[in-house]
Parts: structure tokens; C-alpha cells; sequence
């Protein structure tokens, strides 16, 4: 064995450290794995900003069909606007009168009245599809001309016990 002053034996030399190729193979591997784990978090907070657009959406459509078939007389021409504080977010809605119509066992139909069907579509930023939502308002008929009354049979009613 060569014992010279300053030279160690090769085999005293290592002792349990990393060589120059193994750290840059764990930092290549480490950085791999950063990337595909910052595209998944990327797509992560993407899918969140969305899903919290789509529920806004909801939300102002359901207050607005609500107002919508609070309104006792609803007129038939289109309409839409802005829902204030929330730009970017556009609502419009159709209306149109229908008639409900009911099939007898006889195949003859009849009339069972009559409804305002109003179609409500909000438009969410960043997308094109909008949500819509459909409600059926009845129409309340005029009341029969010469009935006046409460439909009884007359009379003057409960006589109190004095």
C-alpha cells in the first residue's frame, strides 16, 4: 500500500456522502416532480374559480326568477339587464302564455286553465353556455261577470248565539 504523507487509501477516503451525480439526479427528480405538481394545482384553481362562477350564477338566477314570479302581471316582450354588483353576469328572460290541457280517459281534452311559462337564462363570465332555469306561473282567471259573491247559495249567514 502506498502510505505517503497526504494520501489516504481510496477506501478511507469515502465516507457516506453523496457523489456530484447522485444530488443532481434527486434535484432533476424533484423538480419533474414540482411541475407536474404546479399543473395540477394550476388546473386545481382553475376548476374552483369556475365552480364558484357557476354557483353565483345559480344563486342570482334563483333570485331573479323569484322576483320574476313575484310580479303579478308579467308582460310578454323580453327582457334583459345587469345583475348590479356582479359584473359580467347578464340575465334575460321569455315569457308566453300556455294552456293546460288534460287528456280524458274518453281521448277528449279539456282545458284546466291557464299559465304564464317564463324562461330564464343567466350568462356567466368566461363562459358560453348560460344556465336557465323554466317556472310555470298560473294565470288567475277573471272572475264570471254577475257572480259577485262568494260562490255560497245565499242567506245571511251564521246567525252569532246572543
Amino acid at each position: 500500500m502506498n502510505t505517503r504523507r497526504g494520501l489516504v487509501p481510496r477506501s478511507a477516503k469515502r465516507e457516506g456522502g453523496f457523489t456530484l451525480i447522485e444530488v443532481l439526479f434527486a434535484l432533476a427528480l424533484m423538480a419533474v416532480a414540482l411541475a407536474v405538481l404546479g399543473n395540477i394545482l394550476k388546473g386545481s384553481i382553475g376548476q374552483a374559480g369556475y365552480a364558484r362562477e357557476q354557483r353565483t350564477g345559480a344563486i342570482l338566477a334563483d333570485q331573479k326568477m323569484g322576483q320574476l314570479l313575484s310580479v303579478k302581471d308579467i308582460e310578454l316582450e323580453p327582457h334583459s339587464g345587469q345583475f348590479e354588483g356582479y359584473d359580467g353576469f347578464d340575465w334575460s328572460f321569455e315569457s308566453a302564455n300556455k294552456s293546460l290541457k288534460i287528456t280524458k280517459p274518453d281521448n277528449k281534452e279539456e282545458e284546466q286553465g291557464q299559465f304564464v311559462e317564463i324562461t330564464l337564462s343567466v350568462r356567466i363570465p368566461g363562459t358560453d353556455k348560460p344556465i336557465k332555469v323554466v317556472a310555470h306561473k298560473p294565470i288567475d282567471p277573471a272572475p264570471a261577470s254577475g257572480t259577485g259573491g262568494t260562490g255560497g247559495t245565499g242567506g245571511g249567514g251564521g246567525g252569532g248565539g246572543r
